[in-house]
Formats: structure tokens, sequence, C-alpha cells
């Protein structure tokens, strides 16, 4: 169920003392507008809040810049479905402002899709490219235990960054 979760997003990130800025969207395609637009050297990240939608266009609105830029997208759950916030292991928004807070990153494939054509650079950039000839999309695929072990990394990431996933899969793997 969507609900209105800027109140405790505010309160979570100046609590924290985490510089934020909230880009509210008013209309369909502003989650494809504000990455698309945005000055990303002001930024370190892009917190997409809502569902597998929203962040099928914040995704599509970064890679279709002109300038190629790109920024970590981080998730907060809140749609109906929440298949992408699922697949990478975020159940709800406490989980999504934590990960956010100790900066928990990892790469995840994206796939591309091309429509009427076989060549990429035939197709014009920004937002007629968009839905319409390319779309890109986060592939997620729900891993058994993956939230236990993004729990248990958690502790051991200010020590040794995103290797705290590597031992806590080696962990699994051997106590399995």
């Amino acid at each position: 169920m969507k609900i209105n979760k800027t109140e405790r997003i505010e309160e979570f990130f100046n609590s924290n003392q985490i510089p934020y800025e909230i880009h509210a969207t008013k209309q369909a395609g502003d989650s494809f507008t504000i990455p698309h637009e945005l000055d990303l050297d002001e930024y370190s990240a892009l917190i997409a809040c809502g569902g597998d939608g929203t962040v099928f266009e914040v995704i599509n609105g970064m890679l279709e810049r002109q300038d190629n830029k790109r920024l970590p997208i981080g998730v907060i759950p809140n749609g109906s479905g929440n298949g992408i916030a699922s697949g990478i292991g975020i159940r709800d928004t406490d989980m999504a402002l934590e990960a956010i807070k100790t900066q928990i990153a990892f790469k995840a494939d994206l796939f591309r899709v091309l429509s009427d054509t076989e060549n990429n650079d035939d197709i014009p950039r920004g937002r007629e490219a968009f839905k319409t000839r390319r779309s890109h999309s986060a592939l997620c695929l729900y891993f058994g235990g993956f939230n236990a072990l993004m729990e248990e990394a958690i502790p051991l990431k200010p020590y040794l960054g995103t290797k705290a996933y590597d031992v806590m899969i080696i962990k699994h793997w051997m106590t399995g």
C-alpha cells in the first residue's frame, strides 16, 4: 500500500545527519525526468521511494542522460508489490533506511530491451527512447536467506566494506 513516507524519511535523515533533498513527483513521468535532468555532481546517490514502476523510471531517467553520469540507486519500498526491493533483500522502510545509513551497496545487473532495432546507437537519447525504443530494468531474483545475510553483514561493513557480504556468503555455505 502506498503511503506518504516523507515525514518518516526526513526525520531519519535529520536525526542521522544525512544530507538530502526530496524531489516529490507530481505527475506520471516525473520519476524519469528528475534523475534525467538533475545535476548529478551535487549528489552521492539517488533514492527512489516507490514501487517497481518508480524504480524503473529512475533507472531509465539516469541511463538516458546525454552525459552518461551515473549514481548508485537506492530503494525505499512503497508500492503494491515491491519486487525490486524484495529482490535486493529490502523488506520494509526501516530496512531500507538502515541500508542507506550504513551505506550498504552492491552491484546488480540491469538488462536493456531494444525495440524495432538491433543497434542501440540508432535510438535517440532521452524521453523519445524511453518506453518506445529502449528501456532498462533491474533483473531481480529473490535469493532465499539473503535478508539474513544482509543483516549479519551490517556489523562487519565498517571493517570489511563490501567484502562483508563475501564473508557472510562463505559462512552460510559452510554452515548451510
